[in-house]
């Protein structure tokens, strides 16, 4: 009983304005209404007519010979046989369904601006989360692997961009001072070779830090290069761990900057929430090892570099930008519904309808009616028949 209360729960409607059961008001009910009305008419005169026809033909005993006469039970039948149909039919043409989850968004309709913290935090590893994302596995990979920022990536290219195709795209990356790789466009041919040849990595910006508030600033003058037009709607996807090196009050004018061009947050929170080290490669990519030890990135006090994910500061980000925090968890993939996320009611869903039970029904009634009508008939005229030779 409650799978089946689960799946009524579960049932949505195409045309909910047929819905014939939720108001004696609603277009569905009175349509309904109206139709049976109509039909019991039409029933009623065809019954009428048919046994007056049988009457006037001629002598019913003799009519009655190779045909039976109307009786009002079986002619009733076919009135809830015709009202059955009826039913059915205004059921079926809600066009009840069950969504089976978002899978794209209308081309169009979106404006990303795809904006990635290059800082060297970003440079943190987690090796297992390259396979994680359909790319390759860390397990035989001597140099950088599993980097924060590459995992950055694989969620915009395995994830994002496949369910916002014909929408528009640009990349920047940001430690210091931002730097634009890609203007917004539709053809993600060429941003996924900037994706995938080291465009976006550690240190494809320039200087050093995390000020967030110059790459906020950076993604609101790609909005204002290219006004959004037709509806489409702005949004800055944030990829970072958490570091962040603007003051308040900067970061405070770069999100009310962003408020005025409309642009909604979608922030993503790279890396885990317990310390981790920044790995050294040599200019080959090969690991550094300093008196045979692995070789970490150093503070200038001489002690090895920890970075963490800073959820409190993200957090709070959301809340200032009316966004929304996603975190993408070490050695576990994002399990997000990105379509809904970024386009919201806008987006284009996958449907399991539920009428064809509906139509099954309304033909089985019909043949019952087009059979069973007939087959009566001929049986009790056959059957009078032999009762009047009896009676002979």
């Amino acid at each position: 009983m409650d799978q089946l209360w689960q799946f009524l729960q579960s049932i949505h409607f195409e045309n909910p304005h047929f819905i014939w059961w939720r108001s004696p008001v609603s277009v569905g009910c009175l349509l309904l209404v109206t139709s049976i009305g109509v039909t019991a008419a039409l029933w009623w005169l065809w019954y009428r007519g048919r046994v007056q026809a049988i009457k006037d033909y001629g002598t019913t005993e003799l009519v009655t010979r190779w045909t039976a006469f109307p009786r009002l039970r079986s002619a009733l039948f076919a009135l809830a046989g015709l009202v059955s149909i009826l039913v059915l039919g205004l059921t079926a043409a809600t066009m009840p369904y069950q969504s089976e989850g978002a899978v794209s968004v209308p081309a169009g309709s979106l404006r990303v601006v795809a904006l990635f913290d290059v800082s060297r935090s970003m440079g943190a590893e987690n090796r297992d989360d390259p396979a994680l994302y359909g790319a390759r596995s860390c397990t035989m990979v001597e140099g950088p692997c599993g980097r924060r920022v590459e995992t950055a990536r694989l969620i915009l290219q395995k994830q994002i961009m496949p369910a916002i195709s014909g929408n528009q795209v640009a990349i920047i990356t940001f430690s210091m001072i931002p730097v634009t790789k890609s203007f917004l466009n539709n053809d993600f041919d060429p941003l996924n070779y900037i994706l995938d040849n080291g465009w976006v990595d550690v240190g494809t910006a320039m200087g050093d830090g995390t000020y967030l508030a110059n790459g906020i600033n950076a993604a609101v003058k790609m909005f204002e290069r290219e006004p959004a037009e037709n509806g489409e709607t702005n949004v800055i996807l944030l990829f970072t761990d958490g570091e962040n090196h603007s003051t308040p009050e900067e970061l405070q004018a770069a999100i009310d900057a962003a408020k005025k061009v409309n642009a909604v947050f979608i922030i993503v929170g790279i890396g885990s929430t317990q310390p981790s080290y920044i790995p050294l490669y040599d200019g080959a990519g090969k690991p550094i090892y300093k008196d045979g030890q692995r070789a970490y990135h150093m503070m200038s006090d001489g002690s090895v570099a920890q970075t963490v994910r800073v959820d409190t500061f993200l957090n709070g980000l959301a809340s200032q930008t009316a966004g929304r925090y996603v975190i993408a968890e070490p050695g576990k993939a994002v399990d997000i519904d990105w379509p809904a996320s970024l386009a919201g009611s806008r987006v284009e869903v996958a449907k399991k309808y539920w009428y064809q039970p509906l139509v099954a029904g309304m033909l089985g009634v019909l043949a019952l009616i087009w059979l069973v009508g007939p087959l009566t008939t001929r049986v009790r005229a056959f059957v009078e028949a032999g009762v009047n030779k009896r009676g002979r």
